[in-house]
């Protein structure tokens, strides 16, 4: 058996088939590649979807990983555990809904850390309640903060406030990238400005 744990004490069991077990990533960016790099850690068989996968840094990190893209439905049909890292657009509203849950397979989890509308969560809590889905956990909800939410009510379900990126590793390195941002500026550069030429005239 593999458990779920979170900081809040909550936990789900769920089968698996030892450490090998096949992991998804929808989503082969910079969150999807790292993490296929904790999943090859326990010898994971790893298979991804990505909308760009042709672009170069993805095929390094595919082929040095172990990577093989296929279409979404097939990884849905083929995983152990499914992660969603990719953002929303009005194309992706529901992308996870009850056609690709229904194709997963009963002991599966789904893992949802991109952006809560991207899955149907109806069509999730029906797949919990009737036990065609081994456990999920989102860190993401269609409305947040998910006051009202029934799958919080579930004991297969692991719900945490948004707030996967909160270590104090990523705030370390916020402040350090801050830090930076005001060196460039009074360098008289610009990092990571988007609106340049375009602001207030004090910017």
């Amino acid at each position: 058996m593999t458990r779920l744990c979170t900081a809040a004490g909550k936990s789900i069991t769920v089968t698996a088939r030892g450490l090998r077990q096949d992991t998804r990533a929808s989503g082969f960016g910079r969150i999807g590649i790292c993490t296929a790099r904790i999943a090859q850690a326990f010898q994971m068989p790893l298979l991804a979807h990505d909308r760009s996968p042709a672009k170069p840094h993805k095929q390094r990190a595919a082929a040095e990983l172990g990577v093989h893209f296929v279409a979404l439905p097939d990884l849905f049909a083929r995983s152990d555990i499914v992660t969603i890292q990719i953002p929303l657009d009005d194309s992706d509203r529901h992308m996870v809904g009850t056609e690709l849950i229904g194709l997963m397979k009963a002991d599966a989890v789904l893992v949802n850390v991109g952006r809560g509308p991207l899955v149907d969560e109806a069509a999730l809590y029906q797949a919990l309640c009737e036990r065609r889905l081994g456990g999920a956990a989102c860190d993401v909800f269609s409305q947040e903060p998910p006051l009202h939410s029934p799958l919080l009510t579930l004991e297969n379900f692991i719900g945490t406030p948004h707030v996967g990126a909160q270590t104090m590793e990523a705030q370390q390195k916020v402040g350090e990238d801050v830090a930076s941002i005001i060196d460039a500026y009074a360098a008289g550069s610009h990092i990571g400005q988007v609106n340049v030429g375009r602001g207030p005239a004090w910017l």
